[in-house]
């Protein structure tokens, strides 16, 4: 019986670290997850997958395919949401708790909650590429 509670309680599903629309800071995650999704999922996979460096055929694909990054997008939400035992989220009954629905309604907000989420877990994700210097400020 103590072995069943135990198990059922490992079952319990948490909340992402941040809700999905607690995306309001503007910072380099908010900013790449506006203007540069495929990039964004890009670093994301590498740092699920354990490499420092995304694929940039990765990146340079999904800005040619739409449908193709949704579907890549969504599959890294279940993987995030599986692998972190996280709840759905069903933002004012929007999607049901849909992965499809969420990234395809709140994109760049997901993303951010997938970064964070990342963070929260110990998982480094880097914005950038290794070697990459950006100019020093003046």
């Amino acid at each position: 019986m103590g072995f069943a509670m135990e198990l059922e309680k490992d079952n319990v599903r948490v909340p992402f670290a941040v809700p999905l629309l607690g995306c309001s800071e503007c910072s380099g995650v908010c900013l790449a997850a506006w203007f540069c999704q495929p990039c964004m999922l890009g670093w994301h996979q590498a740092a699920l997958d354990g490499r420092e460096s995304m694929d940039w055929g990765v990146c340079c694909m999904s800005l040619c395919m739409t449908w193709y990054c949704l579907s890549i997008m969504v599959q890294q939400r279940r993987e995030i949401r599986t692998r972190y035992n996280l709840e759905a989220d069903d933002v004012a009954g929007t999607c049901g708790g849909s992965d499809t629905c969420t990234m395809l309604n709140w994109t760049p907000c997901a993303l951010i909650q997938h970064h964070r989420e990342l963070e929260r877990q110990g998982v480094p994700v880097a914005l950038s590429q290794p070697g990459y210097s950006p100019a020093p400020e003046q």
